[in-house]
C-alpha cells in the first residue's frame, strides 16, 4: 500500500478527542513517511498540518519558541488538551453525583462541595447539585424547606433523613400513582399504608417549623456567649 495514501485524523481540540492518542498516531505517521525522530522542523510541520478548528487557532497563538521546538510544542499541547479534557470529565462527574444507598450524607456533602469548589462552581449551584443528588423524597423535603444556602440545605437533609425521608420512591406530590381503570375505589388496607397528600404536606410543614425553631434556639444560645462591645460583662 502506498504510504502517501495513509492519513491520520486531524485533531480539533474537542472534549471527546484524546490528545495522547493523536500524538501516538502522529509518531507512527512520521515513521511511515520516513521522517526521522531527530528532525524537529519536519515533525513540527507535520503536527501543524494535522490540526484544525480550535486546536489550529490555539497553535497559531503560540510563540515561535514553542511552535518550532518539538519538545516545547509537545509539552504545551499536552498541558492544554489533557487539562481541558480532565476538566470536562470532572464537570460531567459533578452533574452526575448522587447519594449512594450506604453512603453517609456527610460524606456525600463533602464530595459535592470539594468537586464544586475545584471547578469554581457558584455556591448556589453547588447547593442545587447537592439537593438534586439526594433520594427523591429527601430532596423534596429539603426543597420544601426553601433553604437559602448550602448550610441550611445540609442541615435540612440530615433532619429529613432522621425523620425517615431518605427514600428513593418519588413523593406522591411529584408522581401520583394512577388507579387501575377496573378499580373505582381504593382498598382500606392500601389507604391505611399510603399517606395522603395533605398528610405529607402537614408533616413537611411541621418538620420545617421544627428546623426553624432549632436554628433560632442555636442562634440565641450563641448570642448569649458573645460579649457586647467585645468585653465580658
Amino acid at each position: 500500500m502506498d504510504s502517501q495514501k495513509i492519513h491520520i485524523t486531524r485533531f480539533s481540540g474537542h472534549v471527546h478527542e484524546d490528545p495522547q492518542k493523536f500524538l501516538d498516531e502522529l509518531d507512527s505517521y512520521l515513521i511511515l513517511h520516513g521522517i526521522k525522530v531527530t528532525s524537529t522542523d519536519r515533525k513540527c510541520a507535520a503536527f501543524h498540518l494535522h490540526l484544525q478548528g480550535p486546536a489550529l487557532s490555539w497553535y497559531q497563538r503560540l510563540a515561535d519558541t514553542v511552535k518550532y521546538n518539538w519538545n516545547n510544542l509537545r509539552a504545551a499541547f499536552l498541558a492544554q488538551y489533557n487539562n481541558n479534557r480532565c476538566f470536562h470529565i470532572d464537570v460531567e462527574k459533578f452533574h452526575s453525583l448522587r447519594l449512594q444507598p450506604n453512603q453517609r450524607i456527610e460524606d456525600f456533602y463533602a464530595t459535592v462541595v470539594d468537586l464544586g469548589t475545584r471547578l469554581e462552581v457558584a455556591d448556589r449551584d453547588i447547593m442545587h447539585r447537592f439537593i438534586a443528588g439526594l433520594p427523591d423524597q429527601l430532596a423534596f423535603f429539603v426543597r420544601a424547606g426553601r433553604p437559602i444556602d448550602l448550610a441550611q440545605a445540609f442541615e435540612s437533609s440530615l433532619f429529613g433523613a432522621a425523620s425517615g425521608y431518605r427514600k428513593s420512591d418519588p413523593p406522591e406530590l411529584l408522581q401520583p400513582t394512577a388507579a387501575p381503570e377496573t378499580c373505582t375505589t381504593i382498598p382500606m388496607a392500601a389507604a391505611a399504608t399510603q399517606p395522603s397528600i395533605d398528610d405529607l404536606v402537614r408533616k413537611i410543614e411541621l418538620l420545617s417549623t421544627q428546623v426553624d425553631d432549632l436554628r433560632q434556639l442555636n442562634s440565641r444560645n450563641q448570642d448569649r456567649h458573645i460579649p457586647r462591645g467585645g468585653f465580658r460583662m
